[in-house]
């Protein structure tokens, strides 16, 4: 085992209160990094220096540990930030996770007086970042902003191949994650069932007005090869019908069955780029957001890319807003676009999102910081 006593004896010496690190502990099978800390809830001792992980959070694209750092009677606490979307030989998928991160490094305070430690396994990332979390940060309004977004989306050939890099690299979606779709036509429906039942989804989101073919009236059943569709329990509010579908498999491999909560938006008119309310739209997410903590969630709509992608946006500002009590809307879309192409694509679109998360931060009636 390594003896990292060096490294805390510095951070103690010189009262460092945030730690940067830029590289995984394992690339490519390779070991890049060792692990230095504890594991949450763990403390070691580092020759005269107990360091304890007090917590443990994980994002997207990064994570956030807190350390309880102490010699004799006296402590500190440290910061680190561990940046993971950053592969050893490219650049990361997509610049917005990395103006986030920055974003949160500098938002962060400590009330030592000390450097911040930057680390990975090259000198030159390195000294890359910490130049740039030395920059300022230009603010943009709101229609300048979404310009601006639709030029920052054209990527240099060098990020798409780091793109491509890191999606292969992606086994599985987190818990929770949603799975855009377009509404299944009578030649697919046995194919959206199929995936319902393989995801264990937990919700179906479905953006359009009008009923979907495989949804049965209530208390009755309809058949699509070898699955059934039950319509359970049926309840109509001023944005949505809100059903319990039971779906039933009667082929290879024996008889299964999979109950998913169904949400049908009905408050959002055809030909229109947004929803009829922020604050009926926000009861809904919030409502899938509580159902969904079971499973996956499906959600689909004609294209399989427009309100499913205003949904997703909304949905993914809502998380990080609950999380940190800060959010930028810019680089939230930026990159939920960088993935999906066509979602949040007109000036409306960008401006409801920003409407959401204003609502919603009011609703709880807490600090807002987003812009």
């Amino acid at each position: 085992m390594q003896d990292y006593s060096v490294f805390w004896r510095m951070v103690w010496q010189q009262k460092v209160g945030k730690i940067v690190m830029l590289t995984n502990l394992v690339e490519d099978g390779k070991p890049k990094c060792d692990q230095y800390w504890p594991d949450h809830g763990i403390t070691k001792q580092y020759s005269e220096i107990n360091v304890t992980c007090l917590t443990e959070d994980m994002y997207a694209d990064f994570v956030m540990r807190t350390f309880s750092v102490k010699m004799a009677k006296e402590g500190m606490t440290v910061q680190q930030f561990h940046f993971t979307s950053w592969p050893d030989k490219g650049v990361p998928d997509d610049v917005t996770s990395l103006v986030d991160f920055r974003h949160r490094v500098l938002q962060t305070k400590s009330p030592l007086c000390g450097p911040t430690i930057v680390h990975c396994s090259k000198p030159v990332q390195t000294e890359g970042f910490a130049n740039y979390v030395s920059d300022s940060e230009n603010e943009q309004r709101l229609i300048k902003q979404f310009k601006q977004l639709e030029i920052s989306m054209e990527r240099s050939e060098e990020e798409q191949q780091a793109s491509e890099r890191n999606s292969a690299l992606i086994k599985s979606n987190r818990e929770g994650a949603d799975i855009p779709a377009m509404t299944p036509l009578e030649e697919t429906v046995a194919d959206s069932l199929c995936l319902t039942m393989q995801e264990k989804a937990a919700c179906i989101v479905d953006m359009g007005k009008e009923c979907s073919l495989y949804i049965p009236d209530l208390d009755t059943q309809a058949q699509f090869g070898l699955y059934t569709v039950d319509n359970l329990r049926q309840k109509s509010t001023i944005y949505s019908v809100n059903r319990v579908l039971r779906i039933s498999y009667n082929g290879q491999g024996g008889p299964s069955e999979h109950t998913v909560s169904h949400y049908q938006v009905t408050a959002w008119q055809d030909n229109v780029n947004t929803p009829e309310s922020a604050t009926h739209f926000l009861q809904l997410v919030k409502e899938v957001e509580i159902k969904a903590a079971s499973g996956s969630v499906i959600m689909h709509c004609k294209t399989g890319g427009g309100r499913c992608g205003l949904y997703a946006a909304v949905w993914t500002l809502l998380e990080k807003t609950g999380i940190e009590h800060e959010v930028s809307v810019f680089n939230t879309i930026r990159q939920l676009r960088a993935r999906r192409p066509n979602a949040v694509v007109t000036t409306e679109q960008y401006a409801f999102c920003h409407d959401c998360v204003s609502e919603y931060l009011q609703s709880f009636d807490i600090y807002s910081n987003f812009s």
